[in-house]
């Protein structure tokens, strides 16, 4: 894509259509520039960029709310469907579609998890001391493990290499 700048208008297209449909790169899209254009402004040091930050976000919850909306519209309040039959549309004797309302119980059982605290998965793992067992980060071998802690301790940061399968 090429590039053009990202200036107020611009920024207000990417807002409007991430707001809506909440895709990010498709809003860099919809405003004319790349997603590393955005990703840069958003990430960068001027007030401006502090100032599209905070209003990213505000849309950003703005469109979580949206999703919550329709959430509870197919859990809770339902939706119609048409009854199809083996000939097609079952229609009444007035000849029109028969509708049926739906309701979603996996999403009425994830805004139950959401907002009922007893509703929700547990959390807890029972944590038992067993000795003679050391656990090492994958892609650490235990003398980089032994440094990182001794750097840990005597408040040095280690530059430890990436895991052999990081790409």
């Amino acid at each position: 894509m090429a590039a053009y700048k990202f200036d107020a208008d611009a920024k207000r297209r990417f807002l409007a259509y991430y707001e809506q449909h909440g895709r990010f790169y498709q809003a860099a899209n919809a405003a004319g520039v790349s997603g590393e254009t955005v990703y840069r402004c958003l990430h960068g040091d001027s007030e401006d960029s502090k100032a599209f930050a905070a209003e990213f976000e505000e849309c950003k919850g703005r469109f979580r709310d949206l999703v919550e909306q329709e959430v509870h519209r197919r859990a809770i309040e339902g939706y119609d469907e048409y009854v199809v039959g083996k000939g097609g549309l079952v229609m009444d004797k007035d000849g029109n579609p028969v509708m049926q309302r739906r309701y979603s119980d996996r999403l009425l059982e994830l805004f139950s998890k959401r907002h009922i605290k007893e509703y929700r998965d547990k959390q807890d793992a029972p944590v038992t001391n067993v000795t003679n067992v050391l656990v090492i980060p994958a892609g650490q071998s235990v003398d980089q493990w032994q440094a990182a802690q001794l750097a840990l301790q005597g408040s040095v940061v280690p530059v430890l290499p990436p895991p052999k399968d990081a790409k």
